[in-house]
């Protein structure tokens, strides 16, 4: 099946997202009413009509705004350490005047007066402290996007794999509709026949309205999974492909909690985020007593 690939234990790297393994051969239901197909065959119309996870992933990516807005955010914050350098950048200015004096014969005179300076900074301790103060803006927006990335790997898989899971239970709905109704059916043919009692007609009514009212609430939360996924892609993927039946999920490795607890201890771009928005605010409390200190040019 498709598998979406995190960071292992041990990278402090952003999230990468592996290509998944080719899809294995599904083979659909056949009719009993046309000639077989082989395998391959088969699992080449169904690959060719139906989206998988990793295309809906790449879709969500493109097209959630929620995962848009905070790429935005990440791009915004990144423009805070040029901004900061340039405090610490040599200034340069120029100025220009330009003037006319006439005496008592209405004779006049112009002057031209021009200036250029040039300022460097030498020691402003406020101003480098701003340029700390932005790496760690720029790294605390950069882990709120790693973490929207992994969010976002979560609500797809999550979305799909519950479309899967209520087209299932709609097709399971649809299939005990039909033996109820058949069981009517046979319900009515046998009170018809005097072997059958009104008891049983009804009985099997009661059933059958049941099986109606199951069916018509299964479609209502497909079509619900449906919608909340197509607000992810802003499209509608269509058929998606299902898991195949012989896929084995393997168990995480290490297969011990105390790794994967303390990997997050170390590697969760939420504590990470909120570490560096403290140093944000720490180095804001310093640029505040720096501001007193004495600067050189």
């Amino acid at each position: 099946g498709q598998r979406l690939v995190l960071p292992g234990i041990g990278q402090a790297s952003g999230t990468q997202v592996d290509e998944p393994p080719a899809e294995p051969e599904i083979v659909p239901p056949t009719q009993v009413d046309e000639p077989l197909k082989s395998e391959n065959e088969l699992a080449e119309e169904g690959s060719s009509s139906k989206t998988d996870l990793w295309s809906v992933y790449l879709l969500a990516r493109a097209h959630d705004p929620r995962f848009a807005a905070q790429r935005l955010r990440r791009d915004a914050a990144q423009q805070a350490l040029p901004q900061a350098r340039a405090a610490l950048r040599p200034q340069l200015s120029f100025s220009s005047s330009l003037g006319r004096s006439y005496d008592d014969d209405l004779e006049h005179s112009d002057s031209l007066q021009s200036s250029v300076s040039l300022n460097q900074s030498l020691y402003n301790r406020s101003s480098s402290l701003a340029v700390q103060q932005a790496r760690y803006r720029i790294a605390a927006a950069e882990a709120d996007y790693r973490e929207a990335e992994q969010d976002l790997i979560l609500r797809v898989a999550q979305a799909y794999f519950a479309v899967l899971a209520m087209t299932d239970n709609l097709e399971l709905s649809e299939r005990n509709q039909a033996a109820i109704g058949r069981q009517l059916e046979l319900a009515l043919e046998r009170l018809t026949a005097g072997l059958g009692t009104r008891t049983d007609l009804f009985d099997a009514e009661a059933r059958y309205e049941s099986a109606v009212a199951d069916g018509i609430q299964a479609a209502k939360v497909l079509d619900d999974a449906g919608q909340d996924l197509m607000l992810l892609t802003s499209s509608n993927p269509g058929a998606l492909r299902a898991v195949h039946p012989t896929a084995q999920l393997t168990p995480p490795e290490p297969n011990e909690p105390g790794a994967w607890i303390d990997a997050a201890l170390k590697f969760n771009h939420r504590l990470m985020a909120e570490k560096h928005n403290l140093s944000v605010t720490q180095l804001a409390a310093a640029r505040q007593q720096a501001a007193r200190l004495p600067t050189l040019r």
